[in-house]
C-alpha cells in the first residue's frame, strides 16, 4: 500500500502509528493524540465524531485492544483514507469507518449504544477569513456542524453515564459547559493545555458523562514545550512518544 502523489505518509506516536494524510488541505494537529491519551484506556463500544484521517480513533483502538470503534467522517476522501490508514496500521476489526453526517445518524449508529464518544471537532467559527481548501475549511470551521451538534449527537449515541470526551480552544470553555445541560450532560474532568508553563491556556481537554450531575474534577495544567524553544516537556516527550527529545 503506497501514498499517493498528493498524500504523505507519516509516523506519530514513536512510530506506533502510520498514517496517510493529504499533503495540502487537511492535516491532523497534536490535538487528537493529547485527547486520545487524556481519554486513558477504553473498552467496549467507541463513538468518534468527525474521524478526518483517523487519527484519533486509531490512537484510542491502538492503546485500547477491547474497544471497538465507530468513526464517523463526512467528507468521502478522508474516510478512504481513514480506511486506508486502519489497515495500514492492522486496526480494520477494530475501527469501522462510517461516511455519514453527525448531524444525521438516526439509522446510521445505535442511540444509546456507546460507553465512550471522542471529538476534536471543526473550532473555528463559520464566519471570517476561511482556508481556500473546502476540505480543510470543512475540517476546521462550524460550516457543517456546530458544538451544540456535537454535544448532542453525542448525548444520543451514549449509554446512561457514558463518556464524552473532546478537546477545544481554550477560550470556548464557557461554551461547552453551558452546552450540555440542555443534553443532559454533567462535566466530569477537565484539563487544561499551555504551549508553555508561562503562557496562557490555548486547549483544553474534556469529559462529560451522560448524567444529570457530577462533581468536576480539575486536573494540573499540562504544558507543552520547555522555555523559548521548540522541545517538549517530559510529559508532553510521554504522550507523544517524542521521549528522546524531552
Amino acid at each position: 500500500m503506497e501514498a499517493e502523489p498528493d498524500e504523505t505518509l507519516d509516523a506519530v506516536l514513536g512510530g506506533a502509528l502510520r498514517l496517510y494524510q493529504p499533503r495540502r488541505g487537511y492535516r491532523f494537529s497534536l490535538d487528537p493524540l493529547l485527547l486520545a491519551d487524556f481519554v486513558g484506556q477504553a473498552s467496549g463500544e467507541v463513538l468518534e465524531l468527525g474521524a478526518g484521517c483517523g487519527v484519533l480513533a486509531l490512537a484510542v483502538a491502538q492503546r485500547s485492544p477491547d474497544a471497538r470503534v465507530t468513526a464517523v467522517e463526512l467528507q468521502p476522501r478522508l474516510a478512504e483514507l481513514a480506511r486506508r490508514n486502519a489497515a495500514l496500521n492492522g486496526l480494520a476489526a477494530q475501527v469501522h469507518i462510517v461516511e455519514a453526517d453527525l448531524c444525521r445518524l438516526d439509522g446510521v449508529v445505535p442511540a444509546r449504544g456507546f460507553e465512550l464518544v471522542v471529538s476534536n471537532p471543526p473550532f473555528q467559527p463559520a464566519s471570517g477569513r476561511l482556508s481556500p481548501s473546502s476540505e480543510k475549511a470543512l475540517a476546521r470551521h462550524e460550516l457543517a456542524c456546530t458544538l451544540d451538534d456535537v454535544v448532542g449527537a453525542a448525548a444520543r449515541a451514549l449509554r446512561d453515564n457514558g463518556r464524552l470526551a473532546l478537546v477545544y480552544p481554550a477560550e470556548r470553555l464557557g461554551e461547552v459547559m453551558a452546552a450540555l445541560p440542555a443534553h443532559g450532560m454533567a462535566a466530569r474532568r477537565l484539563r487544561l493545555v499551555h504551549p508553555r508553563a508561562d503562557e496562557g491556556a490555548r486547549l483544553f481537554l474534556f469529559e462529560a458523562l451522560r448524567a444529570k450531575a457530577a462533581t468536576l474534577e480539575v486536573l494540573p495544567p499540562l504544558a507543552l514545550h520547555v522555555g523559548a524553544g521548540r522541545d517538549f516537556t517530559a510529559e508532553a516527550a510521554r504522550i507523544l512518544g517524542e521521549r528522546d527529545r524531552a
